[in-house]
């Protein structure tokens, strides 16, 4: 495993021996042992091609790179869907689990944002975990949860461009209501209250706080709209 923080990490294949890496690519499978199938709103109901295509806002030159390797971002990722997913529902986990574990952040650069603020909010509510990963030398740049979330925002507000708010979606939400989360966890008050307001301005331009924007919205699409507004108001109000 690299300690280098900045080393593009090597393909999964290489980099876990048989028991683990089988035991990773289960949780990202459905029951049956086949990959679980994308449900994205807009997308129809059968699995995407395993190449995702490149959208506006992708960058195929922009890896998954600088937490150490990716079995440190499976392993806070697991730890989100198996430990606070019950508490922040604002992705759809059977899409979700399907994009990470065709490695969609490769290709996506919205989707990688997401990670990277998942893994700043599972460092800022478990910083028991992050003792974890600080001692397999994943972090060995870092010595607080602080020190991530502060270079885990940095990246993310590094991968916007100039069109980032005049396209609002749900991934868009979430990535706000998890630096919201991550700050508010470090007792951070300003930085906080900034990124509910950007949640807001989402969820004011979905109209998700109008009943009346949802008719004719598929069902995934108006479910994250609908947790993410009540969500917001829980945890901002």
């Amino acid at each position: 495993m690299s300690s280098d923080i900045n080393k593009v990490p090597a393909p999964i294949s290489a980099r876990h021996d048989n028991c683990s890496r089988d035991s990773l690519a289960a949780h990202f499978q459905g029951s049956s042992g086949t990959p679980v199938e994308t449900h994205y709103p807009g997308t129809s109901t059968t699995a995407t091609p395993s190449t995702p295509t490149i959208s506006s806002e992708s960058n195929p030159s922009e890896p998954t790179q600088g937490l150490g390797s990716r079995e440190a971002i499976e392993l806070m990722i697991i730890d989100y869907l198996d430990l606070l997913y019950p508490l922040m529902p604002v992705v759809h986990r059977p899409s979700f689990r399907a994009d990470f574990g065709r490695e969609r952040d490769e290709h996506d650069q919205i989707f990688y944002s997401l990670l990277l603020t998942i893994c700043a909010m599972v460092v800022a509510q478990l910083p028991r975990r992050f003792l974890d990963y600080k001692k397999a030398r994943w972090f060995f740049e870092f010595n607080t949860p602080k020190q991530l979330v502060v270079h885990l925002e940095e990246r993310v507000l590094g991968l916007r461009n100039q069109e980032y708010f005049e396209t609002p979606s749900t991934q868009k939400c979430a990535i706000a209501f998890f630096l919201a989360c991550s700050y508010g966890s470090l007792n951070v008050v300003g930085r906080m209250s900034l990124y509910w307001a950007e949640m807001w301005v989402m969820l004011r331009a979905l109209g998700a706080n109008d009943p009346q924007t949802y008719i004719g919205l598929n069902f995934v699409e108006a479910q994250l709209r609908k947790k993410s507004f009540w969500l917001y108001v829980y945890y901002s109000v």
